[in-house]
C-alpha cells in the first residue's frame, strides 16, 4: 500500500468509548511487505503526527511495536513502549494483537501465542479525542508502513486470552467461498524472454523483477526488466551485470534481489552471484560457493534465509542442500535420513505457515521425469518423502507459496513433447488437489508472489498472468 488512509474527521466516538473503559485492543492480519520498515512504521494509529499520538500499533523491522499514551507517559506515549520479540515480524501472513486491561497490564501476541506483556502505569484520561484514526502511515502523512491489510480492529476492551486464540484459528483461514483463477494483465510492454528467465518480487519497491531467459531462440536475453503492477519496464543499468543467460534462480531476502547461477551464452553453468538493488547489479564475492549449476532452486524462507537445492551442469546431477544466512552459504551435508534423489527443473516453495521446504518433480541424471513430493524440515534437519495423490511425472513447472491460500500453487510444466495446462493446491499435510476452474498452459516460467496487491504472477508465451 502506497500512502496511508484516515478517518475523514476526528475519531472522537472511538476515543471517548476507549477512555470510558479504560481498555483498548488493537487487532490486526498484516503480511509486511519487508522487515527493513522502521520508524516504527505506521500500521494503525490515534495521532496527530510522530511526536503526539493517543496510541499506535506499529512495525520496527523485524518485530512489533506498540506505544499508548497514559496519564505516566509523554504525550506521544514515551519512553513505556511494548516491543514484541524479535522475528515476530516477517513478511509472512500474521495476526498480531495489542491489549491493555483496566489493570494496566498490557500483551502482545503473534499468531494466537502472547510473546510478551508488562504494565503500564497510568490512564487514558489524557487521550486526545480531535486525533484522526489511520492505517498504513503517520497522520500527518510519515512513517509509512508497507504491505498488505486483511482486517484491522479497534475494541474498547482487552481481549481475552480465548478470544484472541478463537479469532486467530477462524481469522487465518483462506475464504473457503472464493476460487483462485489466471487472469491475464494487460500490458502494453512485455519482456522478449518468456521462459528460463529468473523472476522474484521485491516488496521493497513493490516491482516484481525479471532478468534473461529465452523468447526468440540462442543467444538468449539478458536484459533486466520490472513490473510496476501495470506495465513492464527495461531496467538501464549502469553496473556490470550477470553472465548467466538462462537457469539462474532469483529470491529477493527482505533487502535485496539475489541471483546465483545459470548458464552463460557459451553453455557453461556458473556458480557466479549477484544482488541487484536499487536498480543495478552488483557481484557478491563469496568465500564458500556452491558449485556451479543450472535450473535449481532457490527459495527465501521470509525469515533471513535462502535455500538451494538441486540443479546439474552438464551431466553432473546435484541434491546437495545449501543455506545462505548472514551473508554466508552454508552446505548442509550433516542431514540424517533419506535425500531426495538428484534432479534438475524441479520445482520448489516454502511453506512459511509450517516452516518446511517443500519440493516437487524435475528430471534425473538418467531423463526420467519425476513426480515425487519432498519436505525439508529446518528444525529437524531432516527430509520427509510425502505420499500422497500427485500430479503426472513433469519437470519445468512452476511454483510459490500463497500465503492467502495458505497453499503452494504448482503450476504446468511438460512431460516429453506434452505442455500441462493445469494448476494444483498442496496443502501441509494433505493431497494435492487441480485446481478445476484455473489453466494455463505454461512451463520453463517461474511463480513469484506479490505481496502488497496478494497474488501471484508469472510469464508465458501468451503474456503476463496472475493467479488470484
Amino acid at each position: 500500500m502506497e500512502g496511508f488512509i484516515s478517518s475523514s474527521g476526528a475519531a472522537s466516538k472511538l476515543i471517548d468509548a476507549i477512555q470510558t473503559s479504560n481498555e483498548l485492543t488493537f487487532e490486526a492480519w498484516v503480511q509486511p511487505a519487508n522487515t527493513s520498515q522502521n520508524g516504527p512504521a505506521r500500521i494503525a494509529s490515534i495521532s496527530l503526527n510522530p511526536s503526539y499520538r493517543n496510541a499506535t500499533l506499529g512495525q520496527q523491522y523485524d518485530y512489533f511495536n506498540v506505544r499508548a499514551r497514559t496519564t505516566d507517559t509523554t504525550l506521544n506515549g514515551s519512553p513505556t513502549h511494548l516491543d514484541s520479540n524479535a522475528g515476530t515480524a516477517s513478511m509472512n501472513l500474521t495476526h498480531v494483537v495489542y491489549t491493555r486491561d483496566a489493570s494496566d497490564t498490557r500483551r502482545i501476541y503473534v499468531n494466537g501465542v502472547e510473546v510478551k506483556s508488562d504494565t503500564q502505569i497510568g490512564d487514558f484520561s489524557n487521550w486526545d479525542s480531535s486525533y484522526k484514526f489511520g492505517l498504513a502511515g503517520e497522520l500527518d502523512g510519515s512513517r509509512y508502513w508497507w504491505g498488505t491489510f486483511y482486517l484491522v480492529a479497534v475494541y474498547n476492551k482487552a481481549l481475552s486470552a480465548a478470544e484472541i486464540d478463537q479469532n486467530y484459528n477462524i481469522g487465518h483461514l483462506p475464504d473457503v467461498n472464493s476460487t483462485p483463477s489466471w487472469q491475464k494483465v494487460t500490458t502494453t510492454n512485455v519482456p522478449v524472454a518468456w521462459s528460463e528467465y529468473a523472476m522474484a518480487y521485491d516488496s521493497s519497491r513493490d516491482v516484481t523483477v525479471l532478468y534473461g531467459g529465452n523468447g526468440t531462440g540462442w543467444p538468449y536475453e539478458n536484459t533486466t526488466w520490472e513490473l510496476n503492477g501495470t506495465d513492464w519496464m527495461i531496467v538501464t543499468t549502469t553496473t556490470d551485470q550477470p553472465n548467466a543467460v538462462y537457469g539462474m534462480e532469483m529470491v529477493y531476502d527482505g533487502s535485496r534481489v539475489l541471483l546465483f547461477g545459470g548458464s552463460n551464452r557459451a553453455d557453461v553453468a556458473l556458480n557466479e552471484m549477484w544482488q541487484f538493488d536499487q536498480g543495478n547489479w552488483t557481484t557478491l564475492n563469496q568465500a564458500t560457493l556452491p558449485p556451479a549449476r543450472t535450473n535449481h532452486v532457490m527459495i527465501n524462507n521470509g525469515q533471513g534465509k535462502t535455500y538451494l537445492f538441486g540443479g546439474n551442469a552438464n551431466t553432473t546431477y546435484f541434491n546437495d542442500l545449501w543455506v545462505f544466512e548472514n551473508g554466508a552459504w552454508n552446505h548442509k551435508n550433516d542431514i540424517s535420513g533419506d535425500i531426495p534423489p538428484a534432479r534438475t527443473l524441479h520445482g520448489a516453495a516454502y511453506n512459511s505457515d509450517s516452516n518446511m521446504l517443500v519440493i516437487f518433480g524435475g528430471r534425473d541424471a538418467n531423463g526420467n521425469e519425476l513426480n515425487d513430493l519432498w519436505q525439508y524440515d529446518p528444525t529437524m534437519n531432516k527430509w520427509a518423502d510425502i505420499t500422497v495423490p500427485n500430479p503426472a511425472v513433469r519437470q519445468a513447472l512452476g511454483m510459490v507459496y500463497d500465503p492467502v491460500q495458505q497453499a503452494i500453487i504448482l503450476s504446468g510444466g511438460r512431460s516429453g513433447d506434452t505442455v500441462y495446462a493445469d494448476t494444483w493446491q498442496y496443502n501441509s499435510g494433505s493431497e494435492m488437489t487441480e485446481q478445476p476452474s484455473s489453466t494455463l498452459e505454461a512451463a520453463y516460467h517461474t511463480l513469484t508472489y506479490d505481496s502488497a496487491d496478494g497474488h501471484i504472477i508469472t510469464l508465458t508465451k501468451t503474456g503476463t498472468w496472475q493467479y488470484e
